[in-house]
């Protein structure tokens, strides 16, 4: 497997110096926000030099993973309502699993409740731009976990890590 570094000018876009990850999965780079916050250690730059990277973040005792560009975070699954105007109680794929998770780029969701058949009317599509759709599929209850927005202020940047972050430490 392999880890991406990225030199401490802190820019995603660098060329990448590829290495050999240890057994322990050590991360001697973070991704910092605008205010010196420390998203998380850099795990890799999924796409190359795209300027995103893939930064892991706890919610309790679970690890998910985050990919953020310098202005935001990528979204990942969508996130639906019984709106026209993507206004209300938010809703998820039905049909997938428990750990599935919804990030938009401002937060994090998680499935809560049971799949029940519902008619979705809009959506948030990449880019957080709500569209419209006529959707009549199991669906469930999307609850918020994460506000992203209160936690982190963008742009991001890479910096070296002050101290070695072993990503196989337990939780505290």
């Amino acid at each position: 497997m392999f880890r991406a570094s990225l030199s401490r000018l802190g820019l995603l876009t660098l060329p990448l110096l590829l290495a050999v990850a240890p057994a322990a999965a050590i991360e001697p780079f973070v991704l910092v926000d605008n205010n010196g916050q420390v998203v998380g250690p850099i795990l890799d730059m999924p796409n190359g030099d795209n300027g995103t990277a893939r930064v892991p973040f706890r919610v309790g005792n679970q690890r998910i993973t985050l990919v953020a560009s310098t202005t935001n975070f990528s979204k990942r699954g969508l996130v639906y309502f019984e709106s026209n105007n993507c206004v209300g109680q938010p809703y998820m794929d039905g049909t997938a699993g428990i750990l599935t998770v919804a990030v938009s780029a401002e937060y994090v969701y998680v499935p809560d409740g049971p799949s029940r058949l519902m008619t979705m009317r809009s959506f948030y599509s990449s880019g957080d731009t709500c569209l419209r759709t006529l959707n009549h599929d199991p669906f469930r209850i999307a609850r918020l976990v994460v506000d992203l927005k209160e936690r982190f202020t963008p742009p991001f940047r890479v910096e070296a890590s002050d101290e070695v972050i072993d990503l196989d430490a337990p939780v505290n």
